[in-house]
């Protein structure tokens, strides 16, 4: 049953679509894994800082006694924690609950650092449309099937071809 705990736990944090989603289901499965009261992750600096808290963490400190917690890293980088509070059942953390929390801080720090890869990959993208959409010069791509695939404004200015009308046309229909 807790390996099955660890893959859902695994398949919604490859699911996550931001640090923040992430970090949410990592402090739920980590409760539910390690019989634990509450969870506390901190993300920083991947989107800014992400805290979230899990299970009444006003009255549990997650880094009182018998509490555990691991650092995140975000490929060799500190990124952040992941902190437990001591177990519901009162009961001391064993060798296969240390070995679960590693496992869902290694998890969560690849997530994270696939996160942090991403936005740096869609503020590259944003950076490079707004540089071609305000450049006076003509800019335009095509993909090895000859199709258009980008058409900047100076393009429609120079040809009469608005971007609509040349996206996804052969290259040689829109220089009629």
């Amino acid at each position: 049953a807790e390996l099955d705990q660890l893959r859902s736990a695994e398949l919604a944090l490859a699911r996550a679509t931001d640090t923040e989603q992430a970090a949410r289901q990592v402090a739920d499965h980590a409760i539910e894994l390690l019989g634990a009261r509450s969870a506390v992750v901190l993300v920083e600096g991947v989107g800014g800082t992400v805290r979230v808290a899990a299970g009444p963490t006003l009255t549990e400190d997650v880094y009182g006694s018998g509490s555990r917690m691991r650092l995140l890293d975000d490929a060799g980088v500190p990124c952040g924690s992941i902190a437990v509070s001591a177990r519901s059942d009162g009961r001391a953390y064993t060798a296969r609950h240390e070995r679960i929390l590693d496992a869902l801080a290694e998890r969560v720090s690849t997530t994270v650092h696939q996160l942090s890869l991403l936005t740096e990959v869609q503020s590259e993208r944003k950076k490079l449309a707004d540089l071609i959409g305000s450049s006076s010069d003509g800019i335009f791509s095509v993909g090895s099937d000859f199709r258009v695939r980008s058409w900047n404004p100076a393009m429609e200015r120079i040809t009469g071809v608005s971007p609509e009308a040349a996206m996804g046309e052969h290259v040689t229909e829109s220089f009629r």
